[in-house]
Formats: C-alpha cells, structure tokens, sequence
C-alpha cells in the first residue's frame, strides 16, 4: 500500500540508529561485538528492533575494520619511506662534506646515521624516523591499553585522565 513503511523503513533514521553508527566508529570493542553477535551466530535470529534499525549499524562494521586494516598495513609503509629519506639525506650530507670525487657508500652513510655523528644526526639518539616510529608506536600501545578497559587496572596503571574528584 502506498503511505505504509515496514519498521525498518520507519527505524532507519532514528537518532538511536544514527548514534550506533558512529558507535561502531568510535569503540573497537562494540564493533567486534555487533559482527560477533549479528554475523558470527547465524543459527539464532536477530531480534525484532525497538526504534533502531540494525542494517546500517551492521554495515558500518566492516567497513571500519576494513579501514582501519587498511591503515595498520599503510604505516610500515610510510614508516620505510621515512628510514629510506632519512638514510639518503646522511647519504648526501657525508658525500657533501667528504668532497665531490669522494666514493661514499652505504655502510658510511649507515654508520654515520647510527652512530650518532653530531653534525649528521642534530644530536638525536636515533634518526628522526626512528623517534617518530617510537612515538607512534607509543600512542597505538596506549590506545589498545586504553581499548582492553578493566583489564588495565589489573596491572596497575594509573588512570589516564588522572586521579578524578
């Protein structure tokens, strides 16, 4: 009949909808558990929705994991061509430095870059790419910390906000 909507037609743009969408966004837990429960156990029936339509939540699942997977294989990448651009200009520092008929090979330039040569390396304990993987990585283990909730406080860390009053 025309005028009539079926519920999930009626439910698809509720505020409770829209705000399970961007669930699946923000926390990674949610995520795994909406695949988990609407996916994973095909033998028991999804239960009929009370103001919230499921299809849309269910298809912004996926798409976020493929995202994020997209990125996770993206950085090493990125993180390569950083060590690469950072071993090329030490490369062209000591050849600018040893004079133009010098033959400066890789093993200089790498010596040069890791064994921490003040005027190549600005005085940093490594190169700049390898401090930046350090901090990267540093962020990834306090979002994946932050992500296990109670789990963190059995090792005894501290809140990340603080003490609360």
């Amino acid at each position: 009949m025309p005028g009539t909507s079926h519920a999930e037609d009626r439910h698809s743009h509720t505020e409770a909808t829209r705000l399970l969408c961007a669930g699946v966004y923000q926390d990674a837990g949610f995520r795994r558990r909406v695949i988990d429960e609407l996916v994973g156990h095909r033998e028991r029936p999804v239960a009929p929705s009370l103001g919230v339509d499921v299809l849309p939540v269910l298809a912004h699942a996926p798409r976020v994991t493929r995202q994020e997977t997209r990125t996770a294989l993206l950085m090493p990448a990125a993180w390569a061509g950083f060590l690469v651009s950072d071993l090329l200009m030490v490369w062209d520092s000591v050849s600018d430095r040893w004079g133009p008929d010098a033959e400066v090979d890789f093993g200089i330039a790498f010596d040069a870059m890791y064994l921490g040569q003040e005027n190549v390396t600005g005085g940093l304990w490594l190169p700049w790419s390898h401090v930046y993987a350090v901090v990267a990585f540093a962020l990834w283990l306090a979002a994946a910390l932050n992500e296990r909730g109670p789990a963190v406080k059995e090792l005894g860390l501290p809140a990340p906000g603080g003490p609360r009053r």
